[in-house]
């Protein structure tokens, strides 16, 4: 299941429906959805789809995951812990429901391999 660029093993982004029992115990997986299933929701996206009560706005998907790029790329750039954090994401397996359709766990994968430039980190 791991994926590899060039030789070198990249951050995944994987669907929790896909991962055997007790995956969540494997230091390899991160959970980044939002809190419920007895799982927190520390990297889950804040903008949902649909009504927004964070932007006031109504978003489609594409907008509720630009929504959480801008914020994690500014609070990556910003905020010194908050990079740590999602730089230790390189090379683990990002745990959402989404998967394979786009979401907002794809923008960690980005910053932990790539850093906001788009270049490898």
């Amino acid at each position: 299941m791991r994926v590899v660029r060039g030789g070198v093993s990249v951050t995944t982004v994987v669907n929790i429906r896909d991962l055997r029992t007790g995956w969540e115990h494997d230091s390899r997986y991160i959970y980044c959805g939002r809190a419920g299933h007895g799982l927190d929701g520390r990297y889950g996206n804040r903008h949902v789809i649909g009504w927004c009560g964070v932007c006031g706005t109504r978003h489609r998907r594409a907008d509720a995951i630009a929504a959480h790029r801008f914020e994690t790329d500014t609070r990556y750039v910003n905020d010194a812990s908050f990079r740590t954090e999602v730089d230790a994401m390189r090379d683990h397996f990002l745990v959402c429901f989404c998967f394979p359709r786009p979401c907002h766990c794809d923008n960690y994968a980005r910053l932990a391999d790539y850093g906001p430039s788009g270049f490898w980190a």
